[in-house]
Parts: C-alpha cells; structure tokens; sequence
C-alpha cells in the first residue's frame, strides 16, 4: 500500500477543517471507490463506524460483497485511531497488525451526509454516504474535486453497485432498514 504513485510530486493531501468524530459515527455506503486489494470486485460495501467514550478509538465494521457472491456478505473488522493533529480528520486505521494506515477525511458535508476519504499516495480513495445513492450532481462534483482539488487520477475507481439494498431481507439482516427506506 506505500506504493509511489505517479503523482508523488503533488503536494500533500488537505484535510477538512474539522471533523466531529461522534457526529460522524454511524453507517456509511460506499459509494465510489479507488479499491485496494480486497475491493477490486465489490459490491454493497458499508462500514459502520463507532467510538469509545473518549472518541479517540473507534471500531470499524467493513461488511461487502463480491460481483460474484452479491448477496454473501463478507466482513473485515478494522480498528481506528484519532490522530491528535488534524482536528478529528486524521485517523491511523489497522485491518492487519501490525499496519496502520492513515485514513485522511479531505471532503465532509457539513451535514455529514457524504464524505471522501483519501490516502497520502493518492492510490485509494473513497467516497461515502449515509445512503446507498447519492445525488448524481453530488457525486459528478465530488468526483470533481478529487481529481482537480485533491490531484487524483480517477482511473482505476468505479461506483460501487448498491443495489441489493431493494431487498428489504437483505438490508434488515445487515442492520441498515433505517438507511435504506424508499430505495
């Protein structure tokens, strides 16, 4: 994952001014992804974040599924660290000790309804909503800005298939009925 990428000349990458980490816990659907290894074939990803009392430690919850299997969920337990620069932005997120990778929140609604999360080396990138779908004007823009403002290249990245989440049993059974009404 520390792969030089070609654009290692471009500047670091910028964070949100601040993220309440809290607030931003909760359910959220990928919905555009640069992947890495375990994403190339993905499908209704969500992670479900939560915090400690101190809203320095958080669990992560990535559940997805693979083009092949669209309705075998298939789980991958991370573990996340609020870094103490970055104002809530900056995390160090570990799925495999002893790695820990900075997961770096470069755009946020000021809802929080939507928001991209970024790596240094540009390799990866994530947009996510609280919902499967987002506003396809939304989306074109964040897709925007992380080419233009963050210098991703966007080959590589697709838009993540949410659609088992018409099924009602599916969305109970993965805890996301809520989320999901009116799909």
């Amino acid at each position: 994952m520390g792969n030089k990428s070609s654009q290692s000349n471009l500047p670091p990458l910028e964070l949100v001014p601040k993220c309440d980490v809290p607030r931003f816990m909760g359910t959220w659907f990928v919905i555009h992804v640069k992947p890495t290894y375990f994403e190339k074939d993905c499908c209704n990803s969500v992670e479900k974040y939560t915090c400690d009392s101190t809203s320095t430690k958080i669990s992560i919850d990535f559940t997805y599924c693979t083009q092949r299997s669209p309705t075998a969920t298939k789980s991958l337990p991370q573990n996340g660290w609020v870094q103490k620069t970055g104002a809530g932005a900056l995390w160090k997120v570990q799925a495999f000790w002893p790695l820990k990778l900075p997961y770096m929140i470069i755009e946020l609604d000021s809802d929080y309804n939507h928001c991209v999360i970024g790596y240094p080396s540009r390799a990866y990138f994530w947009i996510m909503s609280r919902t499967p779908t987002l506003d396809d004007g939304v989306y074109k823009e964040l897709l925007g800005r992380i080419e233009k403002k963050h210098g991703y290249d966007l080959k590589g990245s697709f838009k993540v298939d949410q659609t088992a989440w018409k099924d009602r049993e599916y969305a109970r059974v993965r805890g996301v009925e809520k989320e999901t009404e009116g799909m």
